[in-house]
C-alpha cells in the first residue's frame, strides 16, 4: 500500500508540473499572438493614415489651384464635333474636284428613299464612300437608321444649304445609364415612360440605345430651329439654331439629357446629331402637317412598334 501512495504522488507531482508547463507555453503563444496583431494593426492604421494624407493633400492642392485659376462648375468636353470636323476636312482634301456631284447623288437617295445605290450614278464607288459618313442607311455606327436621312456637318450643310429637309435628332448611349431603378426622373413631363418600358422589354442591360425625334419640315440653313427637347406627346418643347447643334456638341448633348428626364446623362451620351430627310416629308409630317394642332398622345404611341394599348 505504501509503494501505490508513493507512486499516486510522482504521478499526481509529474502532472501538475506538466499542466503548469502547457499553461506556461499557451500563455506565451497567446502573448505572441497580441504583439504580432497589434504589431500588424499599427502598420495597417498607419499605411491608411499616410493614404488618406496623401488624398487630402492632393484634394487641398487641387482646390488651390482651381481657386488660383478661379474655375467655377464642372469642366464638360465633348469630342463629336471635332471628329466629325476632322472626316469633313479628310474627305474635302479627297473628293474636292467632284464633292459636289456625290453630295448630289446622296441628295437623290434621300430624296427618292433609295436603300441601294443605281448603277448608272456617276463616281458609284466614291458615292458609296460618302455614303458610309452621311447617309444613314450606310453609316455603320452611331447614326445608323433606315430612313433615308442625310447627316447634317459643316460640309453637307455648305453643299445642301437651301433646300427643304424634314429634321430629326438623335442620340446614343448605354442602356444601363439610361434605365437605372435607383434613379429618380427630374421631370416626369420630360420622361418618355412608354419608350423607356419598350427598351426594357427588348434590350439588354449592356446593349446601348439608339433614338431619334421628330423635329419639323424647313430649310437647310444654320439658323434653322432645331429642337433640341420633345415632350412625352414627341412635340419639340425647345430649340436651337442648327449652328449650335452643329458645331458644339455638347449643347446638344445637354439637352438632350435634359429632354429624357436625365440632366446628369450629359456626359454620358456618346454620340448626337442631327439628320435630315431632303425634299420629303416624312410620316409624322404627312399625318400632322400641323404642329399646333398636337394629336392626342394615345394617337400618336399606338403607331409605335411595341407600344400596346392598355384594355
Amino acid at each position: 500500500m505504501r509503494v501505490k501512495r508513493e507512486r499516486r504522488r510522482v504521478l499526481e507531482r509529474e502532472y501538475l508540473s506538466y499542466r503548469e508547463r502547457a499553461y506556461e507555453s499557451l500563455r506565451s503563444i497567446n502573448e505572441r499572438y497580441r504583439a504580432i496583431r497589434d504589431r500588424i494593426h499599427s502598420y495597417v492604421h498607419r499605411i491608411r493614415d499616410s493614404y488618406s494624407n496623401i488624398a487630402l493633400s492632393i484634394r487641398s492642392r487641387t482646390i488651390e489651384t482651381a481657386k488660383k485659376a478661379k474655375l467655377e462648375g464642372k469642366a464638360n468636353v465633348s469630342y463629336s464635333s471635332r471628329d466629325e470636323a476632322i472626316v469633313d476636312k479628310t474627305i474635302y482634301d479627297r473628293y474636292a474636284e467632284n464633292l459636289d456631284l456625290l453630295i448630289n447623288n446622296i441628295k437623290l437617295m434621300s430624296q427618292a428613299g433609295l436603300l441601294y445605290i443605281p448603277e448608272d450614278f456617276p463616281m458609284l464607288n466614291a458615292t458609296k464612300a460618302l455614303a458610309e459618313y452621311y447617309f444613314t442607311p450606310y453609316i455603320p455606327a452611331h447614326d445608323h437608321f433606315t430612313m433615308y436621312a442625310v447627316k447634317l456637318t459643316p460640309l453637307t450643310i455648305s453643299r445642301l444649304a437651301g433646300e427643304l429637309a424634314d429634321f430629326y435628332v438623335n442620340y446614343e448611349l448605354e442602356l444601363k445609364d439610361y434605365l437605372s431603378p435607383y434613379r429618380r426622373v427630374a421631370d416626369y413631363y420630360m420622361n418618355l415612360f412608354e419608350l423607356l418600358l419598350s427598351l426594357m422589354r427588348k434590350k439588354g442591360r449592356r446593349e446601348r440605345v439608339r433614338n431619334k425625334s421628330k423635329g419639323h419640315y424647313g430649310r437647310i440653313s444654320y439658323n434653322e430651329p432645331i429642337h433640341d427637347m420633345i415632350t412625352t406627346d414627341f412635340t419639340p418643347y425647345s430649340s436651337s439654331k442648327l449652328i449650335h447643334c452643329i458645331l458644339d456638341s455638347y449643347w446638344l448633348k445637354r439637352w438632350k439629357a435634359m429632354s429624357i428626364g436625365f440632366p446628369e446623362l450629359a456626359n454620358k451620351i456618346i454620340h448626337s446629331s442631327v439628320l435630315a430627310i431632303l425634299v420629303r416629308k416624312g410620316r409624322y409630317t404627312k399625318l400632322y402637317p400641323d404642329l399646333n394642332k398636337k394629336a392626342e398622345l394615345e394617337d400618336r404611341l399606338r403607331r409605335l412598334r411595341y407600344y400596346r394599348r392598355k384594355l
